[in-house]
């Protein structure tokens, strides 16, 4: 008799419990997309973190070598940077100085490499060349390294 019951019940009702399963699908799914969302953006997160830190020891290593490291100790001590001011560097080695920090700007600029990263580990030496008047003066007379200008514009207002 209760079976009969339940089975003219559910003749009744079979539209009805199909959207409440349906709509319990829905809501499974929903939830099922936002945590994989959620564990995607944290994998992004890490993802971009490691990418950050491998292009900012690259860009280390390239602005650590010998010529770039001698040319941020002659600005340190005021000394003339380019041979036709008296210095040691020529202006193909200045160049390659100023080319790396245009590749940092770029890589900041696309969020490859995080503000934290960047103000961390260039942001002072960058400080310092960009007061530099013998660096000013080159810059003016080419025309170009925007990136490198504009950067340290950047490092000025955002990194201290």
């Amino acid at each position: 008799m209760i079976e009969l019951v339940v089975i003219k019940w559910l003749k009744t009702h079979w539209r009805d419990i199909l959207k409440v399963i349906e709509c319990v699908v829905i809501i499974i799914t929903a939830v099922i997309a936002y945590r994989a969302f959620k564990e995607a953006n944290i994998q992004l997160k890490i993802t971009s973190k490691g990418i950050s830190e491998q292009l900012t020891e690259s860009y280390n290593r390239d602005i650590s070598n010998s010529i770039n490291t001698g040319i941020v100790d002659d600005i340190d001590l005021g000394k003339p940077i380019l041979q036709e001011h008296k210095g040691k560097y020529t202006d193909y080695q200045l160049e390659n100085f100023l080319s790396i920090y245009e590749g940092i700007d770029e890589a900041l600029r696309s969020n490859q490499i995080d503000q934290s990263d960047f103000c961390d580990l260039f942001s002072y030496y960058l400080n310092e060349t960009t007061q530099n008047k013998e660096i000013q003066n080159y810059i003016q007379k080419y025309g170009y390294f925007e990136g490198y200008e504009d950067l340290g514009a950047y490092s000025k207002k955002d990194c201290n």
